[in-house]
């Protein structure tokens, strides 16, 4: 009998024991949430100015159009050059103005004919489409960069070239190329 009076104030204590385990762990438990919002930058260059077409054309015969033209409002990302009657020889030049309003500094790389990257030279960009009718010329400095909303000047020359089919109809992209600067 002293046997099972021992096991009984034992049994209690363990018991007793192990709710105060359970209580003091559901005491302690907490959970601590942290929320994160992250927002990336953006590369965003705009036209912000595009002068009328300046022509070179000897025969007085050609016309060429841009739109959009002059000041530019919102985000516009192309424009379009329309030529009428062109001929080999005839060349037109526009001058646009680009402006950085995204958040992060862009660096110019140099411009493009129909996806195809121009080459630059002493002379500057220089394009072509596949058989040579027309050629692209872009003035403006290797790797410069573009800081956030400043606005910087380019100028891109069309040339109808000897290869040039009468009565053709050429349609193609003049792309400007810039990427995030580093």
């Amino acid at each position: 009998m002293l046997g099972r009076k021992m096991i009984h104030p034992l049994f209690s204590i363990i018991l007793i024991a192990m709710s105060l385990m359970v209580m003091s762990y559901a005491g302690w438990t907490e959970t601590l949430t942290i929320n994160n919002t992250v927002n990336t930058a953006t590369v965003n260059l705009t036209f912000y100015f595009v002068s009328y077409p300046i022509e070179f054309d000897p025969l007085d015969a050609a016309t060429s159009n841009v739109n959009p033209c002059g000041y530019i409002t919102g985000d516009v990302d192309s424009i379009t050059l329309t030529v009428e009657n062109a001929y080999p020889g005839f060349e037109v030049m526009i001058i646009f103005q680009v402006k950085n309003i995204g958040t992060l500094p862009a660096k110019f790389l140099g411009f493009s004919l129909n996806g195809v990257p121009a080459s630059y030279g002493p002379e500057g960009w220089k394009a072509s489409l596949p058989n040579g009718e027309i050629t692209i010329e872009g003035y403006n400095g290797e790797g410069e960069v573009l800081p956030i909303n400043a606005i910087r000047t380019y100028s891109v020359k069309l040339k109808v070239t000897e290869d040039a089919l009468q009565g053709t109809n050429y349609a193609f992209t003049i792309g400007i190329l810039f990427e995030q600067y580093a």
